[in-house]
């Protein structure tokens, strides 16, 4: 049986003779393989209780608590000419603002149980039917010169990320104040620049 020697290099150091041994690269260690154990893990078929998951019985009565309920503004009805005999009373439907009041005309029909009279009178009290979320408050807040010049900054590094503007410089607004800010102030003239691309 023989011994391998890795191989020596010669080389001088202060004009002493010395050997240095050259790095080779180390032999790869044989690993166990896991793909073919989990394989045949995965493959065993688990019959029994105790491998079976455990399913409640279905209760048809109980009703789904966590459903969140909203406020019902029009349930439709078979004949669809209570719509248009209200706009024709109206006198609302006409040019391009066809669909403009149609949530209001089916809120007012709806709360009126269907009656066109009592609706058309319902109709000018209803001042939206379906109205946005605000997400501003109001009063406004003040906002003072230097958070001015921290919004201009975070405009130029965040661009129109908000929410980012908020974390990291302007914690005291919200992202919807942010936002109506912002478009405020593209409109004055010292704050164009900042805001262009």
């Amino acid at each position: 049986m023989s011994v391998r020697r890795s191989p020596r290099v010669r080389g001088t150091h202060h004009g002493h003779d010395t050997f240095r041994k050259c790095r080779s690269p180390p032999t790869p260690r044989r690993t166990v393989s896991t793909r073919s154990t989990l394989r045949k893990v995965r493959d065993i078929a688990r019959v029994g209780a105790n491998f079976q998951a455990d399913i409640p019985d279905f209760e048809p009565g109980t009703p789904f608590v966590d459903r969140i309920c909203e406020e019902v503004l029009w349930i439709p009805d078979g004949d669809s000419g209570n719509v248009d005999k209200l706009s024709d009373s109206l006198e609302l439907r006409r040019g391009r603002t066809k669909f403009v009041h149609d949530e209001r005309l089916l809120l007012a029909l709806y709360t009126t149980n269907y009656d066109i009279r009592r609706a058309a009178k319902l109709f000018h009290a209803i001042e939206e039917a379906n109205p946005p979320d605000r997400t501003i408050t109001l009063p406004r807040k003040r906002i003072a010169e230097e958070e001015l010049i921290i919004f201009g900054r975070g405009v130029r590094r965040f661009r129109k990320n908000f929410f980012e503007i908020r974390r990291r410089l302007l914690h005291r607004f919200t992202v919807g104040e942010l936002v109506e800010l912002y478009y405020l102030l593209k409109q004055v003239a010292p704050w164009k620049k900042p805001f262009k691309k």
